[in-house]
């Protein structure tokens, strides 16, 4: 039998899977005329959901899902990205302490600061 050496991951291996996962999403958000940008504080936070020791970067996926795709679906079903051209998400800290990803719906073409649209989808779910 051959033995077959797993190495750990590092920081940079997952944010490529992070990457290559967010641009499934972004295939499918395109089909509701939709984009998204993530800060880079953000993508830190489906790191952190996302991996452990144990499993690796195997829960990311379900992360992604439970941060970004059901939040970002609720939203689109209520309306709330109607006429919106790019979400950009980033990370939000409650009074409590409790972090969750933060959603604002822009209209890129002619945007001014009062047409902005603030959509919170809390994903506080972990």
């Amino acid at each position: 039998d051959d033995v077959i050496v797993f190495r750990p991951l590092n920081r940079a291996n997952l944010e490529n899977i992070v990457e290559i996962e967010l641009r499934k999403v972004t295939k499918r958000l395109t089909e509701h005329g939709l984009r998204i940008e993530l800060t880079p504080e953000a993508k830190d936070f489906l790191i952190e959901k996302g991996t452990n020791a144990d499993f690796g970067a195997r829960p990311l996926r379900r992360a992604i899902e439970q941060h970004v795709e059901d939040p970002m679906s609720e939203e689109i079903l209520r309306g709330n990205f109607k006429g919106k051209d790019l979400i950009r998400i980033s990370v939000r800290q409650e009074e409590g302490g409790e972090k969750h990803l933060y959603f604002e719906a822009l209209k890129l073409e002619g945007a001014k600061e009062g047409e902005k649209q603030l959509a919170q989808a809390g994903s506080d779910a972990t």
